[in-house]
């Protein structure tokens, strides 16, 4: 029988093919999935379930999706002439992804705006700022009628380093 030294448990752990060997690895990927569940939480802000009522509701499956005035091309226009990068975030140097949620109505208005995931509360009230500003959709339709539907958004937050200049040799 050999021995193998765990960091996680600072420990000595037989390595024969045991129960109490294989009860060890699989407790310690237990608490280890735990761990970075739990640190994952603290990073991304997870928006509460909606309320129930006839805002909140949407259709996941459609025969026509909603589509921003002019297609998907205006609408990447659209987010980068108006987002403004957080000056906090820009000099903290973060980047990341904001995930948005949102209704497109019958009339193309959207509602129930929300973040379903971030990497930092400046980013996501920036986006929610601008999806506040956004002019009506060309509605979803199922079966030839429109109808509501819930759309989601990632936003991406990237940060611009200027080209490194190269000296001139003569």
């Amino acid at each position: 029988m050999s021995i193998l030294y765990c960091r996680y448990f600072s420990t000595y752990l037989p390595t024969q093919n045991s129960k109490a060997m294989k009860y060890t690895i699989l407790m310690a990927a237990v608490l280890f999935l735990q761990s970075s569940t739990l640190m994952a939480q603290d990073l991304i802000d997870i928006a509460p379930p909606p309320t129930a009522g006839p805002d909140s509701f949407g259709f996941e499956q459609v025969d026509v999706m909603p589509e921003f005035p002019g297609g998907s091309e205006r609408l990447h226009s659209f987010l980068a002439s108006n987002i403004q990068y957080p000056e906090e975030a820009k000099e903290n140097g973060l980047e990341g992804r904001v995930y948005v949620e949102f209704v497109v109505c019958e009339d193309g208005s959207l509602c129930n705006e929300r973040v379903m995931g971030s990497f930092d509360k400046a980013c996501s009230n920036e986006v929610l700022r601008v999806v506040s500003k956004m002019p009506a959709w060309k509605p979803a339709e199922k079966d030839g009628k429109k109808v509501k539907t819930k759309y989601r958004l990632p936003v991406s937050f990237k940060l611009e380093y200027p080209e490194p200049v190269e000296p001139k040799t003569e």
